[in-house]
């Protein structure tokens, strides 16, 4: 009778806490490792001042979209393998872990973290002395939040006190309008290129439900201290309970999707990207950029917050005895209904930070090819990578380094990563024709280390994952291919009778009659380059380049 009464109450209260926080499921940015990928069509998201090969125009569902989630712990936080019988044991077996030792390995708080991140449109082109770039795009960042004493009551077999303030789950969507522009400053210096994107957020939903002041005692005095806050606020109208009045959980659901409508924006917000990029030699490249640099303003976000309920069991003295009352030793009606009664604390405009990202690079060129008409490309380069991404939940640092291949049509980069949330690697794949739809996929912080024969990922289970296309547009006007003096706009060919040749052998020939070389005479269409007619050239229709 008494168990059945405590299970009852306990079970009812916790599965309306679940629910709470459960309708805040969300689901995840733009990779890294491309950063230095001048045919990467997105890469001013991670810095502004990155100049691309050419413009570009992306349109859903072919533009980016990614998917990533991030975790700072792992499956060999919870599974153990045993090499000598070839089998796994969990962190609740005794002998596997002791609890002292599970609790040291953990961290204080665990994250999970899942972002979706989809371009709905976006083109950038060169004009007006830089590079200009649009883009709508739509994001949804989720987190989970569970404090390590959580998972330590099954593992010392509840006999302890356990502190559960900061379990929860929040969520936030929103899109985003940005405008940016790149230039070079030549009139500072020619090396130096710097760029800025606006960005305005207009705010679709934000929730977060998380326990505050709340602890479980599981010794020989029973009892419990829970309290939790729910905030929400939604571009769809709900229908939210008066500023000082009381709901229950249960019903709540229920009372705020009922004869829902839309409310314009759940909120707005501005932000700022900045980036410079300087090229220290003409193999080495820096760049630096702090991105995200942004807040969105709620509007009449609901915030309600239980009162704090506590228990304490009262003992077993009288257990069975004739004074014996199971009322006497169970959670009053009253306590019971606490967990469950949201106090409604006023419906307000609340302001949250978007993560801030600070990334300074290095790409070091160590082979660059020359075509036919003596343009020149990087080919295969190595980059150094720092990315420090701010929040509230704890700083995440990293140092990525990349190996870059980049032949005239095709893109691949492998990396490696360390960082406080531990090590990873991935791979980058994209095909990049310049008349053609350009296509790239991207897969990241793949496991570097697998639990024996189960083939489990040992380290965090994070992985990150974006693909999209692009469309080229105009070129970059100083990495467009160039065209030489003889050549532009005119078709060359050798005489046979004059000993010329193409239009490469007229610039070499040309050079060796400068530096007094006895040379034979070249011709363009028969004319001599000693003393060519441009009259006598025959124009084309179009320039003879370089159709990379």
């Amino acid at each position: 009778m008494v168990s059945t009464k405590i299970i009852s109450r306990a079970a009812k209260s916790a599965i309306l806490l679940l629910l709470a926080m459960a309708a805040t499921a969300g689901n995840a940015q733009t990779q890294r490792n491309a950063y230095f990928l001048e045919r990467y069509a997105y890469r001013w998201q991670l810095n502004p001042a990155l100049l691309p090969d050419w413009g570009f125009l992306a349109i859903t569902p072919l533009a980016h979209w990614g998917f990533d989630v991030q975790t700072n712990f792992g499956v060999s936080d919870f599974l153990y393998y045993n090499s000598k019988d070839n089998n796994l044991y969990t962190f609740m077996d005794k002998d596997a872990i002791t609890a002292t030792d599970f609790s040291n390995a953990m961290p204080h708080t665990l994250n999970l973290r899942a972002n979706v991140h989809l371009n709905l449109a976006s083109f950038g082109f060169f004009a007006w002395g830089g590079y200009n770039v649009f883009g709508l795009d739509f994001t949804n960042n989720a987190r989970i939040e569970i404090p390590k004493d959580f998972l330590m009551i099954p593992k010392k077999n509840l006999g302890d006190k356990y502190d559960l303030s900061g379990l929860g789950i929040r969520n936030e969507a929103y899109v985003t309008l940005s405008l940016g522009h790149a230039r070079r400053l030549s009139f500072i210096d020619s090396a130096l290129t710097v760029g800025a994107t606006l960005k305005v957020l207009l705010g679709g939903a934000s929730i977060k439900a998380q326990l505050i002041d709340s602890y479980l005692d599981l010794r020989s005095n029973l009892g419990y201290k829970l309290n939790y806050e729910l905030m929400a606020a939604s571009a769809v109208k709900l229908n939210f309970p008066p500023n000082g009045s009381t709901s229950q959980t249960g019903d709540l659901m229920g009372n705020l999707t009922e004869n829902i409508g839309f409310n314009g924006l759940g909120g707005w917000g501005l932000g700022i990207d900045l980036g410079a990029a300087y090229q220290l030699l003409p193999e080495l490249t820096l760049s630096a950029a702090i991105t995200d640099l942004a807040f969105i303003r709620w509007n009449d976000m609901f915030y309600g917050q239980t009162k704090a309920a506590e228990y304490e069991f009262k003992g077993f003295e009288h257990l069975g005895g004739e004074s014996f009352k199971a009322d006497d030793y169970l959670p009053s009606k009253e306590q019971t209904d606490a967990l469950s009664t949201l106090y409604v604390e006023g419906n307000k405009s609340r302001t949250t930070a978007l993560n801030a990202n600070l990334r300074i690079g290095g790409e070091y060129v160590v082979y660059r090819h020359r075509d036919k008409d003596g343009n020149e490309r990087n080919f295969i380069s190595f980059g150094l990578l720092s990315t420090t991404r701010f929040s509230g939940w704890g700083t995440m640092t990293e140092l990525m380094a990349t190996a870059n291949l980049k032949p005239k049509w095709f893109n691949f980069v492998l990396n490696a990563a360390i960082s406080n949330w531990g090590p990873t690697w991935g791979l980058y794949l994209g095909w990049a024709p310049r008349y053609f739809v350009n296509f790239f996929m991207s897969i990241d912080y793949v496991p570097y280390k697998f639990m024996g024969m189960f083939g489990l990922p040992a380290n965090n289970a994070s992985v990150s994952v974006n693909m999209g296309a692009s469309i080229p547009l105009n070129w970059n006007p100083e990495r467009k291919p160039k065209t030489g003096t003889h050549n532009k706009g005119f078709e060359i060919s050798s005489d046979p009778l004059s000993g010329g040749g193409n239009a490469l052998e007229v610039q070499q020939q040309m050079r060796r009659k400068a530096a007094g070389e006895k040379v034979k005479p070249v011709s363009i269409r028969g004319v001599e380059s000693d003393s060519p007619k441009p009259s006598k050239l025959r124009k084309l229709k179009r320039p003879i380049v370089d159709t990379d």
